[in-house]
């Protein structure tokens, strides 16, 4: 039968070969020919142009058996003559979209070697960055994306679209490092570029707005975010219309700093409209569409609407398992969202055990050292907490701490937040003054220096020391960070 179908697919043309075999070969659970089919390199970059997600569900389905199409697929490109370096990237974002990693590592790499102009080296350098971050190897994605902006600068001079988004690349690393002083500088200076050589309403300059939005959010500096945000917005309405992926992307940042100051009725009505654009664009069953329900259903969870937030959380998690496989870090992130939910109803068996499988999936894809993964052991180790498990709590909390500090330093924002949740643990367990007090003195240091002295988290810290660790009387203790991750 799988003979008599593949024969009869080589006599007709490529574009319907391509667009009904591989379903065909799927239906008949003839894996093996599906994983030949998909990674010979003229098919695959004929799915990939014109059914990219046709190629998440073949892949994974592949893997699913034990085909390895991304190694096959990636020796097929690496022993094709013909083949140049974008092509290599092209394929390579593709696996790294679906967290191939080491696969997509090889593409990239192997890119390198048939470079045929500096800026070619250029774009090979931002794509080993941008993996590399996503994979928390920051010591090795900084200098790349250094380099990518000295040629860029080089070929192009100092002013120039191509440095201003090398500058955007290296500033989002910035911010993920938590170097917020080196960020905002280059965020700053691609703004100017792009607004003086593009005009301020123009789709590149309203992402150097919407990027400065996301770094004042992350600095705590609220109403300065706000404001960029809405200039992005403007922007992106004004050049792509209102119904556009770069508006909703937008709107669901702005709709997250709402989320943030417990302005509901704004987060819910933003996150709303950006559902409706990605569904408009893109149908029920996208990544896009995935990542907006889960924020969504993190607004009903803030209003207790706890049966509509699972609701969503479960349809999330459908679309990215069939979209992107079950052990993908955005399904672990949606598994941790959903742990939230549980944690929230005190349905700790369930929160715990969404939690555990979160940390699996990031331990094994993500590895044991990336901040992800330091997340989840806080997440899981509050539920620990709350189950009277101090003990097993206390060593998940300071393995969560030593990767944390090794990422990032001794003074970034994810340390404090571990730091506050060992002092809690320390008092539940009655421990001495000594033990307890360091880790708030710390902990208020690292907030003083990023957000000042007058700022909420700096007063909530203030007030949790003055109760936790100098307590009078019966007075309220109010609990430091809520042990999840939204």
């Amino acid at each position: 039968m799988q003979n008599l179908l593949i024969e009869y697919f080589r006599g007709v043309d490529r574009e319907r070969s391509c667009d009904e075999l591989p379903f065909q070969l799927l239906q008949g659970n003839m894996m093996n020919e599906l994983g030949r089919l998909v990674t010979t390199p003229d098919n695959f970059f004929f799915l990939l142009n014109n059914n990219p997600f046709d190629l998440y569900q073949y892949f994974h389905a592949c893997k699913a058996v034990g085909v390895n199409a991304p190694a096959m697929l990636t020796a097929a490109i690496c022993e094709t003559s013909w083949m140049n370096c974008g092509k290599m990237l092209q394929a390579g974002k593709l696996l790294q979209d679906l967290a191939f990693y080491r696969e997509a590592e090889m593409l990239f790499n192997k890119g390198q070697q048939v470079v045929c102009h500096s800026t070619e080296v250029a774009n090979v350098k931002d794509a080993l960055g941008y993996l590399y971050r996503l994979q928390a190897r920051y010591d090795e994605a900084c200098p790349l994306f250094e380099g990518a902006l000295s040629i860029q600068q080089r070929e192009y001079g100092l002013e120039s679209t191509e440095v201003a988004s090398s500058m955007c690349n290296l500033a989002i690393l910035y911010r993920k490092m938590g170097n917020f002083v080196g960020a905002e500088p280059l965020y700053t200076k691609s703004c100017e570029i792009r607004s003086k050589l593009l005009g301020v309403y123009h789709t590149e300059t309203g992402q150097s707005y919407n990027g400065l939005g996301c770094l004042y959010q992350d600095q705590g500096k609220d109403k300065l975010a706000e404001e960029h945000f809405l200039i992005a917005l403007s922007i992106r309405e004004n050049c792509n219309g209102p119904n556009h992926p770069d508006v909703a992307m937008t709107l669901t940042n702005l709709a997250s700093l709402y989320l943030s100051q417990a302005h509901y009725d704004d987060a819910e009505r933003l996150f709303t409209r950006a559902l409706h654009i990605y569904e408009s664009i893109y149908g029920e069953s996208h990544p896009d569409v995935a990542h907006t329900l889960a924020y969504l259903a993190g607004v009903y969870v803030e209003r207790g609407k706890y049966t509509a937030a699972n609701l969503l959380f479960v349809r999330a998690i459908a679309i990215k398992k069939a979209l992107l496989g079950p052990r993908h870090p955005e399904v672990a992130q949606s598994l941790s969202d959903m742990g939230v939910l549980h944690a929230r109803m005190k349905d700790y068996d369930t929160a715990l055990d969404l939690y555990q499988q979160c940390l699996s999936i990031r331990i094994e894809v993500l590895g044991k050292d990336h901040p992800d993964t330091a997340q989840s052991m806080n997440n899981v180790a509050a539920i620990l907490v709350d189950k009277g498990m101090h003990g097993e709590a206390e060593h998940m909390y300071k393995d969560a701490l030593a990767i944390t500090e090794a990422k990032f330093g001794p003074t970034h924002q994810n340390v404090c937040q571990t730091l506050l949740k060992l002092a809690n643990l320390h008092q539940r367990q009655k421990k001495s003054l000594s033990k307890i007090e360091p880790l708030y003195v710390r902990s208020l240091a690292i907030l003083k220096q990023h957000y000042g002295e007058v700022h909420p988290d700096v007063a909530l810290c203030l007030n949790d020391y003055a109760v936790r660790a100098h307590p009078v009387g019966n007075a309220r203790v109010v609990t430091p960070g809520a042990g999840a991750e939204i």
